[in-house]
């Protein structure tokens, strides 16, 4: 895995273990980045609102409908890793994944319009498109279980 950071892949050397709180085992590795990718990252978060302020509303539109696509088409896929890195319960992950999808759909709608307005209503949607997911730890989806 590599990371990705204003537009180019990075490799770094030094990976960090994703553990699986549930039963301690090795989900994955991930890069672990320094001071200076987060530099890099700001800056390139700097260049890319500079750029998409430039970009019609009609075509912010088809980017987010199209991300809410392409993450609803991996529902399962994404709700299986929040299940396996963060020890949720199957349930818990859907419910996330569908929270972001419909999160992206409503933005979508709301930024298709080039108003500054519609640039406020689309972080306040953003915000409350759906209940926050409660998170339950393993010990306590066991507990419940029993």
């Amino acid at each position: 895995m590599r990371l990705y950071i204003a537009g180019e892949w990075i490799e770094k050397p030094e990976k960090i273990e994703v553990i699986n709180p549930f039963d301690g085992s090795v989900v994955d590795t991930v890069p672990r980045g320094d001071l200076s990718d987060v530099d890099r990252v700001l800056d390139g978060a700097v260049r890319g609102a500079k750029i998409m302020a430039k970009v019609p509303g009609y075509e912010r539109y088809r980017i987010l409908k199209k991300a809410a696509d392409l993450l609803e088409a991996r529902a399962e896929d994404f709700a299986r890793t929040i299940t396996l890195e963060e020890g949720k319960i199957i349930a818990e992950g859907r419910a996330e994944v569908s929270r972001a999808v419909q999160t992206l759909t409503l933005t979508s709608a709301v930024v298709s319009s080039t108003s500054p307005q519609s640039e406020q209503l689309a972080l306040i949607v953003a915000m409350f498109s759906a209940p926050p997911v409660p998170h339950r730890s393993s010990r306590q989806a066991r507990r419940e279980a029993s």
